[in-house]
């Protein structure tokens, strides 16, 4: 019998040339060929041929650092190089492909800045932040860890605490790193104490302050300006003398970690203008006659202190009543309700008596005797029409001085130094003024007689 077949093949290309009854087949098509049997029969045969492609590639790909691993054909990738995987068809083709990996880094360094106070800013944006990072980067600014909740102002945090920057480069990777804002709270100043005060008087002030000690402060009176530095407390005193009032302003105040130059306390010291003191016109009255004597009104709430207070009636009113028989100068010392004082002056005069010479007079006994019996036991003055006595003086014979006073009524009692004194003639001057204003000296002896 003679055979007539169809054969169907296929085959990979990088199997060809195929071999079929001796042809060298490198195509896909219909191919025949007849066979001839020993019995002389022919048989046609024809092939279809089909050729399946295989798959030799390279592929080039580059992945950011932070997208690791790279997952390719089953493949767990971490490091950047050359990589292969071998894919068969259905027709049992092998293809090969290649993978160049390559991995982009990004250098993203963030520097936290330095702590600032409370009453500044910190602008994240500053390059020292993200000083020694990949060129090229662009930074957006956040509020958490996930970049999703935008930073607004990033030029100007107030607040102090964790935020993030996101840096991303041209390769399109990207990193989100941490940055810490410190922010120091500024010490404040407080200025109390100012108070009204008397012309040439001094108040003092309390600067009440916060922080951490050492402490500066500055402040001004309007005119000039201060510096007090070195203090060690919360509170200070600020001892001030101002000539008019004045208002005292805290203009900054630093502490041993920040500077507040935004504090402006202030206390106002309101000074009482002085009074001028008032010398009266001398009045001149007659001896031992009632007589008012009137300081100046300076208004409500005046006190009045009169000095000395021989007399008069009263030395705390504005109108005392003045009856002595010895002229006298008076300090009034009038006082108003803020503590203020003036002093004025007034001096009255007595009118002099015509008194005979003879009437004026200081006379001693020509002898005592201090024998402790009570009669003539002391050698003293006795005063005729003298109203002041300024001194009366015993010396013995040698002339020292035994015995001397202004006191009317007193006397020696012959005793010099705890020891009694010898009988013996002892010599005594005096002098004093009497009524009519004439100075009145005297001297004479006198005998101690035991």
């Amino acid at each position: 019998s003679t055979v007539t077949g169809d054969t169907t093949a296929t085959v990979c290309n990088n199997s060809l040339p195929f071999i079929w009854y001796g042809q060298s087949l490198n195509t896909a098509g219909d191919y025949q060929t007849t066979l001839t049997s020993a019995a002389g029969c022919d048989s046609v045969l024809t092939l279809h041929l089909a050729v399946t492609s295989t798959v030799t590639g390279d592929t080039t790909a580059t992945v950011c650092n932070n997208s690791l691993p790279f997952i390719w054909y089953g493949q767990s990738l971490n490091t950047a190089g050359d990589y292969q995987t071998t894919l068969t068809s259905a027709a049992g083709c092998d293809s090969v492909l290649t993978l160049h990996l390559a991995i982009a880094g990004i250098q993203f360094i963030v520097t936290n800045p330095t702590a600032i106070c409370g009453n500044t800013t910190t602008d994240l944006t500053s390059s020292s932040i993200t000083a020694g990072s990949d060129a090229g980067l662009s930074f957006s600014y956040w509020k958490d860890a996930a970049a999703t909740i935008p930073l607004t102002n990033p030029n100007a945090v107030i607040a102090g605490g964790t935020y993030y920057i996101k840096a991303i480069n041209s390769a399109g990777c990207s990193e989100i790193r941490p940055v810490i804002v410190t922010i120091n709270i500024a010490p404040t100043a407080v200025i109390s104490g100012g108070s009204s005060i008397c012309a040439g008087a001094s108040s003092t002030l309390i600067v009440t302050l916060t922080g951490k000690a050492p402490f500066q402060i500055s402040y001004t009176d309007g005119t000039n300006s201060y510096s007090v530095p070195n203090i060690n407390s919360t509170s200070y005193q600020l001892n001030v003398t101002p000539s008019v009032s004045t208002t005292y302003t805290i203009t900054n105040v630093s502490d041993a970690i920040c500077s507040n130059p935004a504090v402006t306390s202030t206390a106002t010291v309101t000074v009482i203008p002085a009074i001028a003191p008032v010398r009266y016109p001398t009045i001149t009255v007659n001896a031992n006659t009632a007589t008012q004597l009137n300081a100046r009104n300076l208004g409500t709430n005046y006190t009045y202190q009169w000095t000395p207070t021989a007399g008069l009636n009263s030395n705390n009113i504005i109108n005392p009543v003045f009856s002595y028989d010895k002229p006298t100068e008076y300090k009034i010392i009038i006082t108003t309700d803020k503590g203020c004082t003036v002093t004025d002056t007034l001096l009255v005069k007595i009118n002099p008596i015509d008194v005979p010479a003879t009437l004026e007079d200081i006379i001693t006994p020509k002898a005592w005797t201090p024998n402790g019996d009570g009669q003539n036991d002391l050698l003293r003055p006795k005063l005729i029409n003298i109203r002041e006595l300024k001194y009366f003086r015993i010396y013995n014979r040698w002339g020292e001085l035994v015995y001397e006073t202004n006191t009317e009524g007193q006397g020696w009692n012959g005793i010099y130094k705890g020891k009694p004194q010898v009988m013996d003639t002892y010599t005594w001057i005096a002098e004093g003024t009497g009524i009519s204003g004439a100075i009145i000296k005297r001297t004479g002896n006198s005998v101690l007689l035991r």
